[in-house]
C-alpha cells in the first residue's frame, strides 16, 4: 500500500507510513495488517475507506453542479461605446471562435469607474489575446 500511494501522492514511502500510523493512533484501530512486506486492509480500514470514497464522490459531484451552475452566466463587457463599436466588435468573433462556449453580453456605458470596492465575489479576470492592434494608449 505505501508503495503505490507513495508514488501517486509523490510522498516517500515513510510519509505514507508515518500518516497511517499517526491516523490509525488517532482512531484508536488499526486500519492495516501487516504481513511481511504486504499489507491489508482491516475490517475498520474498509469502512474508513468506504467512507473516504463516498466523501471524495460528493465533493466530486459537488464540484461538477458549481462548475455547470456558472456556465449559463454571460460575460458582461461595459465600455466606451467608441470603443466597443471600433475595436472590441470587430474582434467578437474571434474571441467567440476561440471560447464557443462563454455567452457575451456588451454594454454601451461611459463615465468614471471604481476599483476601490477591490474583490466583487462572482466576477472572474483572466487575461486573454486578440490579434490586432490595440487603440492608442491601452495596456495589455
Amino acid at each position: 500500500m505505501p508503495g503505490r500511494s507513495a508514488e501517486r501522492l509523490s510522498l516517500t514511502h515513510g510519509a505514507i507510513s508515518r500518516a497511517v500510523r499517526l491516523l490509525e493512533d488517532e482512531l484508536g484501530v488499526a486500519l492495516f495488517e501487516r504481513r511481511g512486506r504486504r499489507v491489508f486492509l482491516t475490517d475498520a480500514g474498509r469502512k474508513l475507506a468506504e467512507a473516504v470514497r463516498q466523501g471524495f464522490g460528493v465533493i466530486a459531484a459537488t464540484a461538477r453542479e458549481l462548475r455547470e451552475s456558472g456556465k449559463g452566466r454571460p460575460l458582461t463587457i461595459s465600455c466606451e461605446p467608441t470603443l466597443l463599436m471600433r475595436w472590441l466588435i470587430p474582434r467578437l468573433p474571434q474571441f467567440q471562435a476561440l471560447h464557443p462556449d462563454v455567452s457575451v453580453q456588451l454594454v454601451a456605458g461611459g463615465g468614471p469607474v471604481g476599483f476601490e470596492g477591490g474583490y466583487r465575489p462572482g466576477y472572474q479576470a483572466q487575461r486573454f489575446r486578440l490579434a490586432g492592434p490595440l487603440p492608442c494608449g491601452a495596456a495589455v
